[in-house]
């Protein structure tokens, strides 16, 4: 897969495979209050990793889209949320048409991307007029996790 480089993809692979890369529920939990979604409405999660945002988003009723870089994680997303439905890509290409989604969320994954103004492009061409996005960047806030997680590597 084009969208897909080999050795960054492995990486991910290699650590969906480990320990894995996943926020507390409640941050999952914040982040789809603060978008306020309506029941039946079409969420899309970008870098959607092992699936617990998507699994909360089909608590709420939303009808749930994840996409992930990785392979690894989305058999695991496949088991933490089966009814959401599940795309091997990369946020830089997004395979949906426009305006396809009335929420797309992207948490703590764009500033990975080989070209994040790329990846901030497509969610917006996802998304429908008046629709609502949640992109998480790290901040202070995630500062002693990352220190924690250098630490251990």
């Amino acid at each position: 897969m084009t969208d897909r480089p080999g050795d960054i993809a492995a990486s991910y692979d290699a650590t969906f495979a480990g320990e894995g890369l996943q926020d507390s529920d409640s941050a999952y939990a914040w982040a789809l209050q603060k978008l306020a979604p309506r029941p039946g409405a079409r969420l899309l999660d970008v870098a959607c990793g092992e699936g617990a945002l998507l699994r909360h988003a089909l608590a709420r009723g939303l009808e749930a889209h994840g996409v992930d870089f990785s392979e690894q994680a989305l058999r695991i997303a496949r088991k933490a949320a089966p009814q959401a439905h599940l795309a091997l890509a990369n946020g830089e290409h997004l395979p949906f048409p426009d305006a396809a989604f009335e929420y797309v969320t992207c948490l703590g994954s764009l500033e990975h991307y080989l070209d994040p103004w790329r990846g901030a492009a497509e969610i917006a061409r996802v998304l429908k007029p008046g629709g609502r996005a949640a992109i998480l960047l790290p901040n202070a806030y995630y500062l002693a996790d990352l220190l924690w997680h250098v630490w251990r590597t």
